[in-house]
């Protein structure tokens, strides 16, 4: 085995990255979607953990967020509760092949002023990446010596279409730009219905690598898609590509994530004018519009009444709808919530796997060759009686054998 921690990326061309899902986040979520308060989901925003998987090895990395609920860099917020998806954070990256307590990698990120444009340093999203072992918290003086890239927006965001520059280290150290990442989209990226990709090139426009947000494939995926922030990357890499370059493309796409996808769910259902007589209100998240930096919601609405008719009705009477409409839209995000339960746990669960094989095995029974060679086996014990006898007693081969020889 290396020395050298990173040199597990040698041989890597793919690497995919899943991210937990947090059952106590997804319950805050649907509480605050219910009752249409957006800040009350970031009380139950958890930090973020993942796990990079090989096509070759499985498991190859754990990625594990450190992060205060209700942390302060000086007199300013930067907590996940208050600014989460851009609050502060370090990530930890882990190799079970070497060590389960010592990082092999780490990165830090700063608080920003998220989705605004990206014209001074509090607005320009950015992220330090270190070599391993850990020696401290991230960004102190002992792992100055450490880095291996730091990433930032360019002026302006790269403009239409999301932009990040890699460099060695950072711009005030002197750094050179390594890697240009790039959004393979104009105006508007996220959303539930398609793949998003970005574009890994060197300064001289040579290929590098690409980085796949993937869209969901199947029922419990698209569920987790709409009820949570959980997401899932691929990343591809050219083998011959150095381990640095490829550890900080790993960084760039933790980024990228917490940049564009950890928004939080992308449907909201909102009941509270059944009872009055209209129509459930229902939100879906489309994409998210980019410009400069900016980035702002694109939803589509469906249902719902008019908001100036509760302007008629008493007040008492429209407490109790409000009342009895938020009761209601628990209940439904709930349902739907604990059927994403059902569905992850019935796919993880061992008895899907043997309901596979079941399913296999009664294939295989019916096939034309399986019913020739049990035709044959009949055929020999009519010939042979010794061996029929044989076959009825499972447990008494030697039983019949010496009745057979008195005999």
């Amino acid at each position: 085995m290396s020395d050298n921690p990173l040199d597990s990326l040698t041989e890597t061309t793919k690497l995919i990255i899943k991210q937990k899902v947090s059952l106590l986040e997804a319950a805050a979520q649907n509480v605050a979607n219910a009752l249409d308060m957006d800040a009350l989901g970031n009380l139950g925003e958890t930090a973020n953990n993942y796990s990079i998987f090989t096509p070759e090895d499985g498991l190859k990395f754990r990625v594990v967020e450190t992060s205060e609920a209700c942390g302060f860099t000086g007199c300013i917020p930067s907590g996940r509760i208050c600014c989460n998806p851009n609050h502060a954070l370090q990530l930890h990256i882990f190799s079970p092949d070497h060590s389960k307590d010592q990082a092999i990698m780490f990165a830090d990120r700063p608080c920003k002023c998220g989705s605004c444009c990206a014209c001074c340093s509090i607005c320009k999203q950015e992220m330090t990446v270190y070599e391993g072992p850990d020696t401290g918290p991230p960004g102190g003086e002992g792992d100055a010596g450490s880095v291996i890239a730091y990433i930032n927006q360019p002026f302006m965001g790269g403009g239409l279409s999301p932009q990040l520059n890699v460099m060695n280290r950072s711009e005030d150290d002197g750094g050179e730009q390594i890697a240009t990442i790039t959004a393979n989209a104009v105006c508007c990226i996220g959303g539930i219905c398609c793949d998003h990709s970005f574009e890994v090139t060197s300064p001289d426009g040579e290929y590098m690598g690409k980085i796949v947000k993937e869209a969901p494939e199947g029922i419990g995926d698209v569920l987790a898609e709409l009820a949570t922030d959980a997401d899932n990357f691929t990343l591809y890499v050219p083998q011959d590509l150095d381990v640095k370059k490829k550890a900080a493309m790993l960084g760039a796409l933790h980024l990228l994530d917490y940049m564009f996808f950890e928004n939080g769910g992308a449907a909201n259902v909102d009941l509270t004018g059944v009872l009055s007589g209209d129509c459930p209100k229902v939100t879906f998240k489309c994409c998210d519009c980019y410009c400069c930096g900016c980035v702002c919601p694109c939803t589509c609405t469906m249902g719902g009444g008019d908001e100036d008719g509760d302007e008629d009705g008493d007040e008492e009477g429209l407490f109790y709808r409000l009342a009895t409409g938020y009761v209601y839209q628990i209940v439904i995000n709930y349902m739907l919530f604990f059927l994403f339960l059902l569905i992850t746990c019935y796919s993880s669960y061992p008895y899907h796997y043997l309901l596979i094989q079941m399913r296999e095995m009664k294939n295989l029974l019916k096939s034309k060759p399986w019913r020739e060679h049990q035709k044959k086996n009949r055929k020999r014990s009519r010939r042979n009686p010794k061996r029929r006898n044989q076959k009825k007693n499972r447990f008494g081969t030697e039983i019949s054998h010496k009745v057979s020889s008195e005999m």
